[in-house]
């Protein structure tokens, strides 16, 4: 045995005993958990081709149950045992949701309502029956929980290579909005932070003439994921909009920030400077609304012509550029890097605004 492998089972060793300590200390009734049951109990029978699944709020005796569970499904490393589960369970605005399969518990979800938004804890399903549309099942009844008390959101955190998890949770109408790294202690692994619109969000566009540190940080998270590789670092962005020529526009869904344009202002014409959209914002409108309510504001200020460039291959961003009244006047070719590639340089003048078309 490796000196890795004596270390990894003293740990284990080590949790074991104190999962068994706090089980001899917290009564029984507490092990089992009693906050959940300050929420009414609820129990669904659903049936799945030839099988048939009961939803019920958890019960005390299911903390064992979830514990071997987290330990399949989660190994290497189980965020939680015994003691986490305790201190989850007990919160007061925390309720826990079980999936049972005769009569023995086979998945479980976590819902915490904070202010205005929901989030999901923990969620998982014992490995010999994932596959089955289980984990939705238990997804759904977290977001019937969540809206049943109001929240106007939910959110939850998901490691960045956990692809299956993360195609579940966008299914289920969660986005992307921000990377956070180093999340998970265990291992330093970077989780994404995701969100589902439980209510009609609404967007709004502001100018910032000021920015300050919180937005720069906001616009850096938007970057990291807005492009595959960021181009610009923390330092860039905050001498960039630090500069008096430069206007700074980001976009807000609810209170969320999902688009930010920059442009180059000098002596009547503007240049675009850098523009990211969130990858799971894209394609409803809200690049669009972004660059329209930026131009409207650079026209206030007698702005004649704004520039900029786009790689030839992005159809998509050229014709939403059109749709706005840009007009392609020029190719400079192998503009762009990683990977080489031509950029199309479009124009829009003042003259057009009148034309853009109205949402």
């Amino acid at each position: 045995m490796s000196m890795f492998d004596t270390f990894k089972a003293y740990i284990k060793k080590m949790n074991d005993q104190m999962n068994r300590a706090v089980e001899q200390v917290i009564p029984p009734d507490v092990v089992g958990g009693t906050v959940s049951e300050t929420y009414p109990y609820v129990e669904r029978v659903v049936q799945i081709r030839d099988k048939k699944f009961l939803i019920r709020r958890y019960m005390p005796g299911d903390l064992p149950q979830y514990v071997t569970i987290e330990q399949q499904v989660y190994e290497p490393h189980p965020p939680w045992g015994t003691v986490g589960f305790h201190h989850d369970l007990y919160r007061v605005n925390t309720c826990y949701y079980s999936l049972v399969w005769n009569e023995q518990v086979i998945g479980y979800v976590g819902v915490r309502l904070d202010p205005h938004e929901a989030h999901i804890t923990q969620i998982a399903v014992q490995p010999t029956h994932q596959g089955q549309g289980l984990s939705h099942l238990l997804m759904k009844e977290a977001i019937r929980h969540a809206q049943t008390y109001d929240a106007l959101s939910m959110g939850l955190e998901c490691r960045v290579t956990n692809h299956v998890a993360i195609h579940l949770y966008r299914e289920s109408g969660f986005k992307r909005l921000r990377r956070l790294p180093n999340y998970y202690r265990a291992d330093q692994s970077d989780a994404y932070y995701m969100v589902k619109p439980l209510r009609n969000w609404p967007l709004r566009v502001e100018y910032l003439p000021n920015v300050q540190a919180p937005q720069v940080n906001e616009m850096e998270q938007v970057m990291q994921l807005a492009f595959d590789s960021a181009p610009w670092t923390h330092a860039m962005l905050e001498d960039s909009t630090s500069l008096a020529i430069n206007r700074t526009f980001i976009a807000y869904y609810a209170t969320y920030p999902v688009a930010w344009i920059m442009y180059q202002v000098v002596a009547g014409q503007a240049d675009v400077m850098l523009v990211g959209v969130l990858p799971d914002f894209r394609r409803q409108g809200i690049g669009s609304a972004l660059v329209r309510q930026s131009l409207k504001k650079l026209a206030q200020e007698e702005v004649q012509e704004v520039f900029l460039e786009v790689r030839a291959s992005n159809q998509a961003a050229q014709q939403l550029y059109q749709s706005l009244g840009f007009v392609a006047y020029h190719s400079r070719p192998n503009y762009y890097q990683e990977p080489v590639e031509d950029a199309i340089l479009m124009k829009w003048t003042k003259s057009t605004e009148t034309n853009q078309p109205h949402k």
